[in-house]
């Protein structure tokens, strides 16, 4: 996947890409320095996704603003994790 150098803004929110759309478009962002707001909400995403969007947020230092589905990080553990790779973005949930 290559990989838009001035993109802000990216929602794949309720497309059900499921885990493996979800890491590549992880991975294809990890050489993105602009993107400061993700939508990754209702793709049917598995217990693993947390640990990949970590692994972005180690990279990635611009991203301010994610949207996650509620159901899939759920656990105070991955929450935890998820902070700890970058404490200075806001977490938004959806419940549906």
């Amino acid at each position: 996947m290559d990989v838009n150098k001035s993109l802000e803004f990216l929602d794949v929110s309720n497309n059900q890409i499921g885990s493996v759309g979800f890491t590549a478009v992880l991975e294809a962002l990890m050489s993105n320095n602009t993107l400061m707001r993700l939508n990754i909400a209702l793709n049917n995403l598995k217990d693993r996704s947390p640990k990949v969007l970590c692994e972005l947020l180690k990279v990635n230092k611009m991203i301010q603003s994610i949207t996650l589905d509620a159901h899939t990080f759920k656990s105070n553990k991955q929450l935890k994790e998820i902070e700890k790779a970058n404490n200075k973005f806001i977490l938004n949930f959806i419940l549906k």
